[in-house]
């Protein structure tokens, strides 16, 4: 993506997606969260769930392009968005990925985890 984009990117308009949609507010927080937890440990998932639910924003760029806003424990993505639920949920699904790893890491290095890890085995999910 080149720099001019970015600037783009900033310089959207961005409302809530409950706004204007919220029963897709509502299906991408169920789905964010699914997907944020489906492959975590139960000491995880309960770390994960203590956070506020993801918040989801709609933007349009000044040169017109659409872009969706994700808010979820302190991070933040916004990426261009066709405007379906199938290029809205890949973009939820890509966001999980990453605020799980930033989540677990979190909890097993900073968050006190690594108090019951026993050197054994990794903990399962």
């Amino acid at each position: 993506m080149d720099e001019d984009s970015w600037a783009h990117f900033e310089e959207a308009i961005f409302s809530p997606l409950a706004n204007d949609d919220a029963d897709l507010a509502a299906r991408l927080s169920a789905h964010f969260l699914q997907r944020l937890v489906g492959d975590m440990s139960a000491t995880e998932r309960a770390d994960a769930l203590r956070w506020k639910p993801p918040r989801f924003e709609v933007g349009v760029t000044p040169s017109g392009g659409r872009v969706l806003g994700i808010h979820f424990g302190g991070r933040s993505s916004v990426t261009e968005w066709d405007g379906t639920v199938a290029d809205a949920e890949c973009i939820v699904d890509s966001f999980a990925e990453t605020s799980a790893a930033d989540i677990e890491w979190d909890y097993w290095v900073q968050g006190g985890g690594w108090k019951e890890w026993k050197g054994d085995a990794p903990p399962t999910p």
